[in-house]
């Protein structure tokens, strides 16, 4: 991933235990929150360190997405005001374990119906071999979905 997207790809980034945290707390728990659940930006999560001190987006909008009350935010940043980001975080830091844990499940299909929902942005490049991903792994896809 870094040889492809470089060291600010978000994985990346992620990596060092405590840095990422340290940044999310330099801006605040709100402000981390509603950078992620905002972002509209097309292409991969790319974090840059930049001039003010961390890699969220400085144009993060003030006003919520109808989707999103002020209710809704403050419920979240309560839980992880008292949790924090590490949990999330270490999920990123342990690809490696997990694709161990996760060896004895090469190639098996999921076997019960699944329903695959995306936005066009995040089919960035990809869109042509959805098809072939999803019929590797879910046996109840039908390709009239795409």
């Amino acid at each position: 991933m870094r040889a492809f997207y470089g060291d600010d790809y978000y994985i990346c980034r992620f990596q060092e235990p405590g840095k990422m945290e340290a940044e999310m707390a330099q801006v605040g728990t709100a402000y981390v929150l509603k950078d992620i659940l905002t972002s509209r930006k097309p292409g991969p999560p790319i974090l840059p360190k930049g001039e003010y001190g961390t890699g969220f987006d400085p144009d993060t909008p003030d006003t919520l997405p109808s989707w999103l009350t002020e209710d809704d935010l403050a419920y979240y940043v309560s839980k992880f005001e008292k949790t924090g980001f590490t949990g999330g975080l270490n999920y990123y830091r342990n690809f490696n374990l997990n694709w161990e844990l996760m060896a004895p499940w090469n190639g098996v299909k999921i076997q019960v119906p699944v329903k695959f929902i995306t936005v066009p942005s995040f089919l960035f490049g990809v869109k042509s071999k959805l098809p072939l991903i999803f019929f590797l792994w879910c046996c109840h896809l039908s390709p009239s979905y795409f």
